[in-house]
């Protein structure tokens, strides 16, 4: 069984996809069911795929909920956690999909089944001890998918945990960014919130000069989160700066690649730490250099100055230098796209990381019955 909390086709979506094809190629003997809780965009392409799709309410912890439906949660989470235990009977494996699925990390605990979570998340500081501890008690092993994630948990040696970087798949041949014509494309594309930096980029753009301004190309892609208030607080935080650049909304695109293929660099000036930044390798899969938030995964993906440049978390400054660097060096970021494919070929791959979930998976796979904690090897 592969539980999972979202349902739309963002970073760690995606990777859902990957990770449960790979277990289901690997194991063909094995038959690997999808547990959802809403229908949307993800479970359609795993259904696509062949995949059966079970849709039913897990017990996810948000802080978009608000106080009162929290409370009200928290009140139910046993009912969510007998669901949760009778689901894992008689199953081979379970694997959790994020950290913040609680229902079925607790009944991990009692299950007596292997089960693995897969932490795609660095959680605030208020929450982070809490899920801690909840990962501790689960029993299970841990795959953390960066080390900036691992080390933000940071679970005592008695705890089985695994380091595996996402991967991506190979878009094939790429084309060179333009750069040939003075204007430098400018791609922002994930959530939009209120700490992946959108409104970073757009003060940025404030920040230069008008005739460099007027240069630049920028696409925002993505929306805010069950159409939340973020995406609106851009386009008012837009239509105050009336930036000098060309600047486009797309809203949520499913198949990113023509958008890659389209700019000359990628952004991500994300203001808290990524746990990993999946935009970075697909861009870098695309051989279009990154400018990166230094901080968290994704000073684990770019090479500052090779494969693009990592700035200081959250300075617009400096953010806005680099765009104005861009835009006189255009030659050089065709070569750290080049250099950031190559970047991505040796370390990011959708099959090196497919391999590694396949390994960690054989661990437990077979083992029958586990007592609970078992998979807290020293």
């Amino acid at each position: 069984m592969a539980v999972h909390q979202g349902y739309e086709l963002y970073g760690s979506d995606r990777t859902f996809i990957s990770s449960v094809t790979a277990l289901r190629d690997a194991y063909p003997d094995h038959h690997v069911s999808i547990l959802l809780p809403k229908a949307g965009p993800l479970a359609r392409a795993l259904e696509e795929l062949g995949f059966g799709v079970t849709i039913t309410p897990v017990w996810v912890a948000r802080r978009a909920d608000g106080i009162w439906r929290l409370l009200l949660g928290v009140l139910l989470l046993p009912i969510f956690v007998c669901r949760a235990w009778l689901a894992m009977r008689g199953r081979a494996l379970c694997y959790i999909n994020t950290a913040m699925v609680f229902d079925f990390a607790i009944a991990a605990r009692f299950s007596r089944r292997p089960s693995i979570i897969h932490v795609h998340e660095i959680p605030r500081a208020r929450a982070l001890a809490v899920i801690r501890t909840l990962l501790w008690f689960s029993g299970s092993a841990l795959v953390f998918n960066s080390a900036a994630t691992r080390a933000a948990f940071a679970m005592s040696a008695g705890v089985e945990h695994h380091l595996l970087l996402n991967g991506v798949g190979d878009p094939g041949a790429v084309a060179g960014t333009r750069c040939d014509d003075g204007r430098l494309r400018v791609l922002m594309i994930g959530r939009i919130n209120d700490w992946k930096g959108q409104d970073l980029l757009v003060h940025a753009i404030s920040h230069l000069p008008e005739r460099s301004a007027k240069r630049l190309d920028i696409h925002f892609a993505g929306a805010a989160f069950e159409g939340g208030p973020a995406a609106r607080n851009l386009e008012v935080l837009l239509d105050r700066a009336k930036p000098a650049a060309d600047v486009r909304l797309l809203g949520f695109v499913a198949d990113p690649a023509p958008l890659y293929r389209w700019c000359d660099i990628v952004v991500v000036p994300s203001k808290r730490p990524e746990p990993f930044g999946l935009v970075a390798v697909e861009a870098m899969a695309h051989g279009r250099a990154v400018l990166a938030a230094g901080h968290g995964g994704l000073s684990e993906i770019v090479i500052d100055g090779v494969t693009g440049w990592l700035l200081a978390p959250g300075d617009v400054a400096a953010l806005a230098r680099a765009l104005e660097w861009a835009l006189q060096r255009q030659d050089e970021i065709a070569a750290m796209g080049r250099a950031g494919r190559a970047a991505y070929l040796s370390r990011f791959t959708k099959d090196r990381y497919q391999a590694g979930l396949v390994g960690i998976a054989g661990r437990y796979l077979g083992e029958g019955q586990l007592v609970p904690g078992a998979l807290h090897a020293a």
